[in-house]
């Protein structure tokens, strides 16, 4: 009998996050008569620890150098690199998978060092989260990590996004060629997620409409925007039974609880939280809302259709279009324009409910081309691939 795949999946920590679900999945899913998973974390934090599957081993970059004293410019990546590389050799790895940008510059080198196959995983559009993450001004320091991050998913041997539009970002931003960028929907498991939607969620007034939004309190996720829309629609529109629930927590929850008191909305905005199940929320709500500026593939605007949810979305440069069908299913509105974004949820509050065939029709097409076994199996065969080349 063939030895087992060995797979090294490599992320930053077990946050909720879209990313750190998938790489929950894929593990959880994988044929475990043909793969053999292990997860390498940078920091030993996020509330999806407690699910990662007791087969799989765990290491942790900050446990396992608890001690290493002075971190002057460059020590820590290149201490990482090495660390990557032990525990590659330790595990007898033979294959990959990192995901999100920073930990794709990191695996790249260290796993084309020693000669092991790497599939590098990018989940939103790679122009404006470089910029994000490196805070550049200047185009030179621009260009010179755009080379950087080029060179590395060069030296990956398969790029992989989330969805086709994507994929064309990808390919035209860094320059790659047509085979070494392939595309592999995000997995959903729509059983459990009808079990997490039925499970107790909020009492909420019955006079209110609900919106929802899931997403990290983060400038990328256009809740500024939102918040905007939310103060021209009640105060100059006079829809005073609106009611905003923004799910999730991060650096930008100052700034937008700031903005929140400033517009006199807090009577009419919530500040949920991160929860570890919010699909009970996107189920009651009488719309769900999705405002970012960017993104790769939203899993949580596939969840909220798969809960037969009505849905709203920015027309992002990838995603939302592409699960949407250019609008077949919901509204899109421009990034960044909380103008027509109110006047979409205006309109969705006055006119009558959605019906329930058209959001049957919606879940069902989500059901139909973002399978979470056709996924799998797609992903299997990629590794079986690389093995195989």
């Amino acid at each position: 009998m063939p030895r087992k795949i060995r797979i090294l999946f490599a992320i930053g920590s077990m946050g909720g996050g879209g990313a750190e679900r998938q790489v929950l999945q894929i593990m959880k899913g994988l044929d475990r008569e043909q793969f053999e998973p292990v997860l390498y974390l940078i920091h030993h934090t996020g509330e999806l620890l407690e699910e990662v599957p007791t087969d799989v081993p765990l290491h942790v970059f900050w446990e396992r150098h608890q001690g290493m004293g002075l971190k002057f410019p460059g020590r820590i990546p290149w201490t990482q690199r090495r660390d990557l590389i032990q525990v590659m050799r330790e595990e007898r790895i033979d294959l990959v998978y990192s995901r999100c940008y920073l930990m794709n510059l990191l695996v790249s080198p260290a796993a084309t060092s020693i000669g092991i196959p790497h599939i590098a995983a990018v989940a939103v559009d790679p122009e404006p989260e470089l910029k994000l993450y490196r805070r550049i001004r200047q185009p030179w320091a621009l260009k010179w990590y755009w080379r950087h991050a080029r060179r590395a998913y060069q030296q990956a041997n398969v790029v992989l996004t989330n969805s086709n539009g994507l994929r064309e970002r990808v390919l035209d931003y860094f320059t790659l060629s047509e085979s070494h960028v392939r595309m592999i929907y995000n997995l959903f498991d729509v059983d459990l997620i009808d079990q997490r939607a039925t499970e107790p969620g909020p009492s909420w007034n019955g006079d209110h409409f609900s919106i929802v939004t899931v997403a990290r309190l983060h400038a990328q996720k256009g809740h500024y925007y939102l918040i905007l829309a939310m103060h021209w629609l009640i105060y100059h529109r006079g829809l005073k039974q609106l009611r905003l629930h923004l799910v999730g927590e991060g650096q930008e929850e100052g700034h937008l609880r700031q903005l929140v008191h400033r517009l006199e909305l807090d009577d009419y905005v919530t500040f949920a939280g991160l929860k570890k199940n919010p699909l009970p929320m996107v189920k009651q709500a009488q719309l769900f809302c999705l405002p970012s500026l960017y993104e790769g593939m939203p899993n949580a605007l596939v969840e909220a259709i798969l809960c037969r949810t009505p849905v709203v979305s920015t027309d992002c440069p990838s995603g939302p279009m592409e699960i949407l069908e250019e609008g077949k299913w919901g509204d899109l509105v421009s990034p960044s324009s909380y103008a027509q974004l109110a006047s979409v949820i205006e309109r969705v509050v006055k006119q009558d409910p959605e019906s329930n065939d058209k959001l049957e029709a919606a879940r069902q097409s989500m059901i139909d081309r973002f399978n979470h076994h056709q996924g799998l199996s797609q992903l299997e065969d990629l590794f079986r691939e690389l093995m195989a080349g």
